[in-house]
């Protein structure tokens, strides 16, 4: 991380920033729609953007932003390693429920 900001009003924090590194040979997630090439990647990523979900939601974690152009993905990376999470400040913690 490379800094954190903050815009308040009348002296109340109202949004919160992360500035970051640019994380290297990534695309969003959007650029795999309807290649078919990359067919097994595809498939790939699906089951592991299932797992980061379910691991975000089982910690109480909910993306209120979640959208393909919010996840990167980084093809060449071993599996488990490839999606990253982009825009965190839409990310609330909740308690954890049955939903």
């Amino acid at each position: 991380m490379l800094a954190i900001a903050e815009r308040r009003r009348a002296c109340l924090p109202q949004e919160g920033f992360l500035v970051s590194r640019e994380i290297e040979d990534t695309r969003v997630l959007a650029d795999f729609a309807g290649q078919e090439h990359e067919a097994d990647l595809r498939a790939e990523l699906l089951d592991e953007l299932a797992a980061l979900t379910a691991a975000l939601a089982n910690g109480g974690f909910y993306h209120r932003d979640c959208h393909a152009g919010n996840l990167l993905v980084r093809p060449e990376a071993p599996a488990g390693r490839r999606l990253f999470v982009t825009d965190l400040h839409a990310i609330r913690r909740r308690r954890v429920g049955l939903r």
